[in-house]
């Protein structure tokens, strides 16, 4: 009897572990795709509209698990930035797992080469991928990005841009040191504090005429306070007569 009942636990435990694993991987396509599309657009830029590929690999037709998306996600990847929970959650992911593991993989992919740059900062955000959501700083030196410093007074450090990578605010993933390394920061800060530098207007100079007040007016309320003056005493003395 009690080999029975062991046999019954463990078969009841088989399937509790099925089920509560069908559950927690309940996967929805349709969600996968309304995120991928609305929430995290930021993966459009690397992996293309449609996960067909852009700068990094295709993800439609995708052979990789749910756990292994997960993992990937999370953690990153060579060239591939962390997001965290707070930007994406877990079933979120599993969601676009089930999406993308349904749609046709491309026949022939090439990624997307960027160009290259003179100055080692600029370049080092071509090639490392940064062009993808920061194609107009990273081709023209202009765009968003440099015009929120020079809104907010803020100078583009190796500090600055080390802590954005390694702890983002808001929509942008982080890199690890091995992806973008404190040395690469500093030159990425370079090329970006003399593009804020180059589109700070100059403090304003004081202006001539106008509003501005002449030497000559202290002299003047001097000799009409004197005048004044003159004019009470002799009052004064005509009356004491």
């Amino acid at each position: 009897m009690k080999s029975v009942r062991t046999v019954l636990l463990l078969g009841l435990a088989v399937i509790l572990s099925g089920l509560m694993g069908s559950v927690a991987y309940a996967q929805d396509p349709d969600q996968g795709k309304a995120t991928y599309e609305e929430q995290v657009w930021q993966c459009q830029r690397c992996h293309g509209p449609n996960g067909e590929g852009l700068y990094a690999r295709p993800l439609a037709g995708s052979e990789k698990s749910a756990q292994e998306w997960l993992d990937q996600v999370r953690n990153g990847g060579r060239a591939m930035p962390a997001f965290s929970a707070e930007q994406v959650s877990d079933q979120q992911i599993l969601d676009m797992q089930a999406y993308f593991s349904g749609l046709t993989k491309p026949a022939n992919f090439t990624p997307k080469q960027p160009p290259t740059a003179e100055d080692p900062g600029q370049n080092l955000m071509l090639q490392k991928r940064c062009v993808a959501c920061h194609e107009e700083e990273a081709t023209t030196g202009q765009g968003r990005l440099i015009s929120n410093f020079i809104d907010r007074g803020v100078v583009p450090t190796q500090e600055v841009v080390v802590k954005q990578l390694r702890t983002p605010f808001k929509n942008m993933p982080s890199f690890r040191p091995e992806q973008v390394s404190d040395d690469e920061a500093a030159l990425i800060a370079e090329f970006l504090a003399a593009q804020v530098a180059a589109q700070t207007p100059p403090p304003a100079l004081p202006q001539s005429g106008g509003e501005t007040s002449s030497p000559m007016f202290p002299l003047v309320l001097l000799a009409v306070g004197t005048a004044l003056a003159l004019t009470g005493l002799a009052l004064r003395r005509g009356l004491a007569r």
